[in-house]
């Protein structure tokens, strides 16, 4: 029996002899929600047993009944009963402005939870004469219930705004950060000014700022005031309310203060202009992007990269500028947004004079899913001049793992930098092609251990019976560079008697995650080895710590 067909026999219920069918058929009857009920349940608020006193109450509540008011009142006034807290959450479910004084006169009940009810009762009947009692608890500094003062306050919304304007004043920080953050809630026009003044006149920037974002609109005059005076903490945070608010009016003045060299927070400005997302400031973040000042560089940028597509030809001519600021940040900012129209004047980009500019555009046409990219970046393999940017242009071709790479990452191998024949070595093991094992391992026994290290970290990624005889050699000959760029590959063949090896490798070549995966790779040698390398080094490696590629000892025997 469900719904309307159970009401009879649920009220017969409350008058059983069973004190448990009693509270049941309460809790039903509250769900159920039939008027039917409430004159029984109002009954059963005598009943001889106090929880089913309380599920009645509650049962009431949940009806919503007026009829149910009065004989709710009497029980939250009654000192004695053990329903007060469920009478007040009842009489706030209800919510008629009947309840609203016995509800005030609850407030200071020795029960912590008629009172916390009582508050939340009058937040949901909101009505304004339980602000004044409202604010002199949060006044009295009773911190427990001051969650449910906040809420209760916002609830009633207006008439609580000049009561929490006053107490913006008070000298008690925690009261203060209240009122600032229930009047952003409540939204109310009233409190922008003194939230201004505050802005101004204490520290208390960050609340402060976002109670104005939460009243939204009619915060912006002020704040594009406040952007435009000499307070310059003041002007920063309302330059980033403006952002968040998102009001086209604010979109001139923050351009304005973007091209203020002297504005401390044009990061902030920057970060904004992107929020708000007008096109009018595509050319003016372009313009921010000059020089060597990377908080705002990296602002713009990112503000820049939001626009998508329609910052794409002025970023593309901005390759041309005569700042290598804009030219290196507008490469980066192309790179994330991915248009192929960016594609060729990137391409161009690798032949920038200046090296800071050059050594960001490898990465970026990495990004970019273009078969063109490729040989360019082949070519950059050759530049003479700057080694980083070669092993740039090597990371970019792993990066892609096209085929046409690997001949030329091959001759790589023969640079003059170590680095760039580290890098090619570990892009080859990336783009994982055989013809990359010969060239490999006849350089395996390098005289610079920095290549050896990386050639045989490399070769051990393929899984090849050369690279498997070139190892075991290795570590039949106690070749510690080998043997400490090629580890994972011990491990996981796990050969008893090759630990000691493994830790005189450690000791000599071993970094963090080496030690951190002879630690975790099952291994009691290894792992003690670990932990003491770690120790002596003075850093903190974590056990435990496994992912797809940490090694097993002896999984790949």
């Amino acid at each position: 029996m469900m719904g309307s067909d159970a009401v009879n026999p649920l009220i017969a219920a409350l008058q059983s002899n069973n004190s448990t069918q009693r509270i049941g058929a309460a809790q039903a009857l509250g769900r159920i929600g039939d008027f039917r009920a409430v004159d029984p349940l109002i009954a059963s608020l005598h009943d001889d047993f106090s929880l089913v006193r309380q599920a009645a109450a509650t049962a009431l509540g949940a009806i919503g009944s007026v009829d149910s008011v009065d004989p709710l009142i009497a029980v939250l006034q009654d000192n004695g009963s053990d329903a007060q807290e469920q009478a007040a959450k009842a009489l706030g479910e209800i919510g008629d402005p009947r309840a609203v004084d016995p509800l005030i006169e609850v407030l200071d009940s020795e029960q912590p939870f008629v009172s916390e009810n009582a508050i939340v009762a009058l937040g949901k009947i909101g009505d304004p004469r339980a602000v004044e009692p409202l604010m002199q608890m949060l006044l009295q500094n009773k911190t427990v219930y001051r969650d449910s003062l906040k809420q209760a306050l916002i609830s009633i919304g207006a008439p609580a705004v000049e009561p929490l304007i006053e107490t913006l004043q008070n000298t008690d920080p925690y009261l203060q950060e209240f009122a600032i953050s229930a009047l952003g809630e409540i939204k109310d026009p009233r409190a922008v000014s003194p939230l201004i003044a505050m802005l101004k006149e204490s520290n208390n920037h960050i609340p402060v700022y976002k109670a104005l974002v939460n009243i939204g609109e009619p915060s912006v005059v002020m704040l594009i005031e406040t952007l435009q005076d000499g307070d310059i903490e003041a002007a920063g945070y309302a330059a980033k309310a403006l952002g968040e608010i998102k009001d086209a009016r604010a979109v001139e003045p923050l351009i304005s203060a973007l091209n203020n060299e002297d504005f401390y927070y044009r990061d902030w400005v920057a970060t904004s202009l992107g929020q708000i997302g007008d096109p009018k400031a595509i050319e003016p973040l372009i313009t921010s992007l000059k020089g060597y000042y990377a908080a705002i560089q990296d602002a713009a940028k990112e503000a820049l990269v939001g626009f998508g597509a329609i910052a794409v030809e002025p970023l593309i001519a901005s390759l041309t500028n005569n700042d290598p600021g804009v030219r290196k940040y507008s490469v980066l900012a192309l790179g994330e947004i991915k248009d192929d129209r960016a594609v060729e004047p990137l391409i161009a980009a690798l032949n920038d004079e200046d090296y800071y500019v050059r050594m960001e555009v490898p990465m970026a046409l990495a990004g970019f899913s273009d078969s063109r990219v490729v040989d360019p970046l082949i070519k950059t393999l050759e530049d003479k001049k700057w080694a980083q940017i070669r092993i740039k242009a090597v990371d970019a071709l792993a990066a892609l793992k096209d085929p046409r790479a690997v001949e030329p990452l091959i001759a790589a191998l023969r640079d003059e930098d170590p680095y760039v024949v580290s890098q090619s070595a570990s892009a080859l093991a990336t783009i994982h092609d055989e013809r990359s094992i010969e060239p490999l391992l006849a350089i395996l026994n390098n005289e610079n251990e920095i290549i050896q290290i990386a050639v045989a970290k490399a070769i051990s990624k393929f899984d090849d019976p050369r690279v498997t005889e070139a190892l075991t050699l290795a570590l039949n000959n106690e070749d510690l560079a080998t043997i400490a760029g090629a580890y994972q590959f011990y491990i996981q063949r796990g050969e008893s008697g090759s630990e000691a090896k493994l830790i005189k490798a450690l000791d000599q070549f071993g970094d963090k995650s080496m030690a951190e995966d002879f630690l975790n790779c099952r291994n009691s040698e290894l792992k003690a080895a670990g932990e003491k390398w770690a120790s002596l080094k003075g850093y903190s490696i974590v056990s435990g710590s496994f992912s797809s590629e940490t090694p097993i000892w002896g999984s790949n025997p």
